[in-house]
């Protein structure tokens, strides 16, 4: 997944270049089917600021999404024409996803950390440089 950002330069989201993959998990509930997806994944920014990258960061714990589904796979999915997605099925982050440096992306080492927002820890987080929140996704077939 990409995206552009006037700060970061295009910013890329995807699974890590290892052999860990996601897992997925569906339930029978009385409303229809659960799905849990647990996926690790890296985060890469172009760049921070004025300070050329990449800087990239490993999920700290995988993000975890559920989803409620009334039939499986889910139905297709569309595109309004104002853009807003239609059909699929709706998946809930359900914690914000930590990043930091790891064995495979150690931390940046850019001495000037007043101008670069992504070369040190965030404030009372361990190892965490950044964390992505709501991030909710729609998926169909």
């Amino acid at each position: 997944m990409e995206a552009s950002h006037p700060l970061f330069g295009k910013v890329t989201l995807q699974q890590p270049d290892t052999e860990t993959a996601g897992a997925s998990t569906l339930a029978l509930t009385p409303g229809g089917l659960q799905e849990a997806w647990i996926q690790p994944m890296t985060i890469t920014f172009e760049k921070s600021g004025e300070t050329a990258g990449p800087f990239t960061f490993e999920a700290l714990q995988p993000g975890r999404w559920t989803a409620h589904h009334a039939s499986f796979p889910p139905p297709a999915q569309e595109t309004n024409e104002d853009g807003s997605p239609q059909g699929g099925t709706l998946y809930t982050l359900q914690q914000p996803i930590s990043f930091g440096p790891s064995a495979a992306y150690p931390a940046p080492n850019t001495p000037d950390t007043s101008t670069n927002a992504l070369t040190a820890p965030l404030p009372n987080n361990d190892n965490a440089y950044l964390k992505l929140q709501a991030l909710d996704i729609r998926q169909g077939k």
